[in-house]
């Protein structure tokens, strides 16, 4: 499992601005989970938002051709509806759980580094 913040305000008020997502890859997806959407462009950021349709079951293996399998999902702020193609995706990841911005560190800080800053080593000399 992994953890990503949302840093939008879409999904109020379900989920607020700041929260995490706890991401679950192994996790099935069902109509009405939040899901997390990575596109296939490297320049896109991964996206949340309420699952409605699901993709077939086999949508990583889709050949190709001019029948383009769609997911469908909705954000809650504006209430809106978003059709995505599966070839624009490179993943859909289920969300487990939400958190509040106070359970983690920033996400540029590691433990051990978190650790040092409350406990800085002390000289040789003191």
């Amino acid at each position: 499992m992994s953890r990503v913040r949302c840093s939008r305000p879409l999904l109020e008020p379900a989920v607020s601005d700041g929260y995490y997502a706890l991401v679950a890859s192994d996790m099935p997806i069902a109509p009405g989970d939040f899901v997390l959407l990575w596109p296939k462009d490297q320049g896109q950021r991964p996206f949340a938002k309420r699952l409605m349709l699901p993709p077939p079951r086999s949508w990583e293996r889709w050949p190709g051709g001019d029948a383009v399998p769609v997911v469908i999902v909705e954000q809650l702020n504006p209430a809106k509806r978003l059709f995505v193609t599966v070839d624009k995706l490179r993943a859909i990841h289920r969300i487990a759980a939400w958190f509040p911005p106070g359970m983690f560190q920033h996400a540029d800080q590691s433990p051990r580094r978190a650790a040092r800053k409350r406990h800085p080593r002390q000289s040789a000399a003191d």
